[in-house]
């Protein structure tokens, strides 16, 4: 299950801070938004807080992380096949 989180809540049970001006302008971050625009996506109406660090956590039936992943910039997000394989483990 894949969570939106605009007002932060699940960020700060987590521990996520947001990043400051330098990650989030962090290269990376920026190829993958020029990317994004070349391939016809734009950035919709701004909710929660723009410069929030991106993390990934899978946790498992039994309500433990099984896999958590802070992002040290905006554009340092986890692949869905790592995603996957980190689900598929946590349900095995």
């Amino acid at each position: 299950m894949i969570v939106c989180d605009p007002n932060g809540s699940i960020f700060r049970k987590f521990h996520v801070a947001p990043g400051g001006v330098l990650k989030y302008l962090h290269p990376a971050g920026a190829i993958a938004a020029i990317q994004s625009i070349v391939r016809g996506f734009r950035h919709g109406r701004f909710e929660g807080q723009e410069t929030q660090l991106p993390a990934a956590f899978v946790v498992n039936p039994m309500k433990i992380i099984t896999y958590a992943y802070y992002g040290k910039h905006i554009g340092d997000v986890r692949a869905p096949a790592t995603l996957s394989k980190e689900l598929n483990s946590a349900l095995s």
